[in-house]
C-alpha cells in the first residue's frame, strides 16, 4: 500500500533560488537572441503585465475553468504578438529557439 506525501510548501530560500534560476535562463535567452538592453526592458514589462493579468484572471470566480483557459491563451498570444512587433523577426525566432532549450548550468 502506497501513501502519497502531502504537498509541501517550498521554503522562501527554495522559491528565491527558483526565481534566480528562471531569471538567469531568461537573461541568457535574451542574450542568445541578441536583444538590446532597451528591448529586454520592454519585453520584461510586457511579460510582467501579462503575468499580472493572468494572476487576476485565475482569481476571477465569475469565469469557468474553460473560460479561464481560453482567456489565458488569448493573453499569451497577445504577449507574444507584442514581443514579435517589438523586435526583428530574426531576434524573435532566435529568442523562441533559445527559450525551448534547457537551461545551462554555466
Amino acid at each position: 500500500e502506497t501513501t502519497t506525501q502531502p504537498k509541501t510548501e517550498k521554503t522562501k530560500e527554495e522559491k528565491a533560488a527558483e526565481k534566480a534560476t528562471k531569471e538567469k535562463k531568461e537573461n541568457d535567452d535574451f542574450a542568445k537572441a541578441g536583444f538590446t538592453a532597451e528591448e529586454i526592458a520592454k519585453v520584461k514589462t510586457i511579460i510582467k503585465e501579462t503575468e499580472d493579468k493572468v494572476r487576476i484572471l485565475k482569481k476571477d470566480a465569475a469565469l469557468t475553468e474553460e473560460e479561464k483557459k481560453i482567456k489565458n491563451k488569448e493573453l499569451s498570444k497577445e504577449k507574444y504578438d507584442k514581443i514579435a512587433a517589438l523586435v526583428s523577426e530574426e531576434k524573435y525566432k532566435a529568442w523562441q529557439k533559445a527559450r525551448k532549450e534547457p537551461a545551462s548550468d554555466k
